[in-house]
């Protein structure tokens, strides 16, 4: 005779394939919930990173880029002027001499300290300035109280003032606006064609402004 096993039955009185109960389905959707909130946090947080890198790397990289422009422009300029301030705008001028010819060269730079952005244009001496700007770094530091430019002037040396300087340089410092002004970049430019008679090198009047600027700074800060 052949025997037919028997289960037995649920000491519970309970059938093990009815399923989950609400209580346990609401439970579950909370801690998935919970760990798919954590999960997400993480996930902004690499990303809001990887765009601060990203961005504090592109400003370095045009800051770099813009003092190699600066030190090609500045080296070989006859004279520079002192800075000055228009509509919230920060604004230097300089000029290179005449070469094999060719009339001598204006440039001017301009910090925008309300957009952050620093652009330059370029002209002939002879001739108007353009209304062409090249802009060359931007995401800089906003609202500024002083000129990221500074003119040295050149002095002359006498056996009193012992001045090491007998030539005009131009001072700039800047900073990317997400470094918060922790990482600022310095350079110190030296116009090496400038002297002590260099125009724009003497400054009389205390509000700072050349006797005898390069350029005409007055109608060319625009």
């Amino acid at each position: 005779m052949t025997r037919v096993a028997r289960r037995a039955p649920d000491p519970a009185g309970e059938d093990r394939d009815g399923g989950f109960t609400l209580v346990e389905l609401i439970v579950a959707m909370g801690i998935f919930t919970l760990v798919l909130a954590v999960f997400m946090s993480g996930v902004l947080v690499m990303y809001r990173d990887t765009n601060r890198s990203q961005a504090v790397a592109s400003t370095s990289d045009a800051l770099r880029k813009t003092f190699m422009t600066m030190d090609r422009q500045v080296r070989y300029a006859e004279g520079v002027n002192y800075p000055g301030l228009v509509d919230g705008s920060y604004y230097v001028e300089f000029r290179s001499p005449s070469d094999g010819g060719e009339p001598a060269t204006c440039y001017q730079w301009r910090y925008d300290a309300s957009a952050g952005t620093l652009a330059y244009r370029t002209w002939a001496a002879t001739g108007s300035p353009g209304s062409s700007w090249v802009q060359t770094a931007a995401g800089l530091l906003t609202g500024l109280s002083s000129s990221p430019f500074t003119m040295l002037k050149a002095e002359v040396t006498t056996e009193t003032t012992k001045v090491s300087y007998t030539r005009q340089r131009l001072q700039v410092q800047l900073a990317g606006a997400r470094a918060g002004g922790a990482e600022q970049t310095s350079t110190t430019f030296v116009a090496t064609n400038s002297s002590v008679d260099s125009p724009g090198n003497k400054a009389v009047d205390a509000a700072g402004v050349s006797d005898n600027p390069v350029c005409s700074p007055s109608t060319t800060r625009t």
